[in-house]
């Protein structure tokens, strides 16, 4: 909402004030400006909260989506091979002077399943090391 905040008063100001612009968008021609820019800024409030709303509600989607995918139990080793997973694909598409460690999801998993962290780092680096590997040895 901010950008057409700053972009009405820079149009008011060119088209209103000073009167350097056309007006364009007509808003002063059949309402005065003081009743058309309250009803844009309305509008505007309005749509941007319909997208927040749905937003909102495809997030919440989603996390039982998720919760609901974490809460199976898993065996240590089809975790560590779904860890070697997502390492091997940031290792394949991701810029290899800059590849990010998904500590987070890796702290999660140590704490949620009792397998050791240093487990999991090392199954993640080897991923990105293999997936590495991969792409020079595509070039």
């Amino acid at each position: 909402m901010l950008p057409f905040v700053i972009y009405s008063i820079v149009y008011l100001y060119n088209v209103i004030v000073i009167g350097k612009w056309d007006d364009i968008y007509q808003f002063n021609s059949f309402i005065p400006f003081y009743i058309s820019a309250p009803l844009m800024y309305l509008l505007t409030y309005l749509i941007a909260l319909v997208i927040r709303k749905l937003n909102n509600r495809k997030n919440r989607i989603h996390h039982k989506q998720m919760t609901k995918a974490q809460d199976d139990d898993l065996d240590e080793v089809a975790i560590k091979i779904d860890v070697y997973g997502l390492g091997r694909y940031n290792g394949l598409h991701g810029e290899s002077g800059n590849i990010i460690m998904n500590l987070d999801i890796l702290m999660d998993l140590s704490d949620r399943y009792g397998i050791r962290l240093e487990d999991l780092t090392r199954a993640y680096s080897k991923g990105v090391i293999d997936g590495i590997r991969e792409t020079a040895d595509k070039r």
